[in-house]
């Protein structure tokens, strides 16, 4: 009796498991964080997201970036004009060949010794003081009490040209290239150098060793003459 009750009581709590069994197999399952939202109330249930859905494009396989030829530019060509002619602020137009009343006078020019009437080539010298001429076979002499020098004078073919003339006075000269002074006669000559004729002291000197037998200085030029040294015998 026992032992039917027991298998009894046995029966009937296998039936139950069973059925428990198969009512839970029926179950919606649970999702693994624990939510159920099939079986979720209406109270339980969240409302649904509001982000926007992001779709992603695929990028192709293949692209090939072009970049068109560039473009050389022209080359620039740059011209120059030409050089206006630069002309000296103190040279007069070739028609007066004056300044001021002044005669334009190059380095070099021709004089013209009136008596005896030659003709040479002088060295215009602004930084001289005076003027000198080649002279040879000077010789100092007395004429009624006073002094006179007799001298010879040359044309640029080296013909020689006797001359006397008074003594107007002894001058000392230093010479770079000597040392102390040098001691020289003036004698008074008349010359003519383009438009300007003067009665012109000047010292008489041996100048065979130098390039022209003519010096004039500013005893001549001062008031009278401009000189241009990048000209040669401009004087009118």
């Amino acid at each position: 009796m026992t032992n039917g009750v027991s298998f009894r009581s046995l029966g009937i709590c296998g039936f139950i498991f069973l059925i428990s069994v198969l009512s839970g197999c029926g179950t919606t399952p649970a999702n693994s964080d624990g939510s159920n939202p099939q079986g979720a109330t209406a109270d339980s249930q969240t409302p649904a997201s509001t982000e926007p859905t992001v779709e992603h494009d695929i990028f192709p396989g293949d692209v090939i970036l072009t970049c068109p030829e560039p473009e050389m530019p022209e080359p620039v060509v740059q011209t120059c004009p030409p050089p206006k002619p630069v002309k000296c602020p103190v040279c007069p137009a070739r028609a007066t060949d004056r300044i001021d009343g002044k005669i334009l006078l190059g380095q070099v020019e021709k004089v013209t010794l009136v008596s005896p009437g030659i003709t040479s080539t002088a060295r215009i010298d602004s930084g001289a003081t005076g003027s000198s001429i080649h002279a040879t076979d000077i010789v100092r002499f007395e004429r009624d009490g006073e002094r006179w020098v007799r001298f010879n004078l040359h044309d640029d073919k080296g013909e020689a040209y006797p001359q006397e003339r008074k003594v107007i006075r002894r001058i000392r000269v230093r010479q770079a290239e000597l040392e102390g002074f040098e001691r020289r006669l003036v004698v008074v000559m008349s010359v003519k150098l383009g438009s300007i004729s003067e009665q012109l002291e000047m010292s008489l000197i041996d100048r065979s060793n130098m390039e022209f037998p003519i010096l004039i200085g500013r005893n001549l030029l001062r008031n009278n003459a401009i000189v241009d040294v990048s000209q040669e015998f401009i004087a009118k």
